[in-house]
């Protein structure tokens, strides 16, 4: 899936090969750092990621995202990629403060969905605080769940950790099926309070409550910030 794929927010893959009986696949290299390092890091220097610079980020990561959800292939049929598995240590952010995805192990593709899914889809993939609550439910995955996923992420960003965290497996799911998080704003005064609505409704509970597309969850994101996305990523 991943070989398929070029564009400037998805780590490339150079090269395949064989080695001791074994496959290999050659990725391009990211000199920096993934953002589970940078949040382990502000919270280190007791110090928080600037907002606008969140919100840059997280552009990035759905221009990507819709890139592949969207990809098509070369017979003209929309492939339909799903990542399945977003969250900080999948988004790597480079020295030049370049933003890219990594990790597309677990991707799928949507597939004519009369077809009968084999007991393996059935198979939880991913991880628990940032997984939609429907997947729970054994729904297939979808662009909604990668959507869902990253505005688990922006949450993250902004406030500095995950708000389905738990001490064991079934308190996370708990807290997906049930908690509501409380507003970004309720934790620092340095967010316009709009930013709150657009990060909530990634996060809803039901699919059909969310944005239909990443890109319309990146146009909401994109009109909180009151300064130039380019301004925001070259400071």
């Amino acid at each position: 899936i991943l070989s398929n794929l070029r564009h400037p927010g998805i780590v490339d893959v150079i090269d395949f090969g064989k080695q001791d009986g074994a496959y290999l696949m050659v990725l391009e290299y990211i000199h920096g750092y993934h953002l589970g390092q940078w949040l382990k890091y502000n919270i280190l220097a007791h110090s928080r990621m600037p907002w606008e610079a969140c919100v840059c980020v997280m552009l990035h990561v759905l221009a990507a995202l819709q890139y592949a959800h969207t990809y098509t292939r070369s017979d003209g049929s929309r492939a339909g990629i799903i990542h399945r598995d977003i969250s900080p240590g999948n988004i790597l952010l480079d020295i030049d403060g370049n933003v890219r995805i990594a990790d597309f192990g677990i991707a799928s593709i949507q597939e004519d969905m009369s077809v009968r899914p084999a007991p393996s889809d059935t198979i939880f993939r991913g991880k628990l605080p940032y997984a939609a609550p429907e997947l729970f439910g054994y729904e297939s995955a979808s662009p909604s769940t990668d959507i869902y996923a990253c505005g688990v992420v922006c949450y993250q960003l902004l406030v500095g950790s995950n708000p389905f965290s738990a001490d064991d497996a079934a308190g996370i799911i708990s807290r997906v099926l049930r908690f509501v998080p409380a507003p970004v704003s309720s934790f620092r005064e340095d967010v316009p309070a709009s930013i709150d609505g657009v990060v909530a409704k990634a996060m809803a509970k039901d699919s059909v409550d969310r944005y239909s597309s990443a890109r319309e969850f990146a146009a909401a994101l994109r009109g909180v910030l009151a300064r130039a996305e380019t301004e925001v990523h070259a400071e």
